[in-house]
């Protein structure tokens, strides 16, 4: 059994940008193909993230796209 320590963090900074990367060429092809979709609709449906932090987002709700955290 594993123990967990959860704790409330009050003022955490909002971003308002974030760098990622593709975590794979075919994430590659899909980013470039729906880059505005992203855009537009990633830091709405992000809500917590870390540098270095792998994110998968649903593009459209039709596909799964791998990214990265860089900054």
């Amino acid at each position: 059994m594993a123990q967990v320590e959860l704790a409330i963090v009050h003022s955490l900074p909002v971003a308002k940008e974030v760098a990622v990367s593709p975590a794979s060429a075919d994430d590659w092809e899909i980013i470039s193909a729906h880059a505005q979709w992203l855009e537009d609709n990633l830091l709405f449906s992000l809500r917590v993230c870390a540098v270095g932090q792998r994110i998968d987002v649903w593009v459209k709700g039709k596909l799964r796209v791998a990214m990265v955290v860089g900054a």
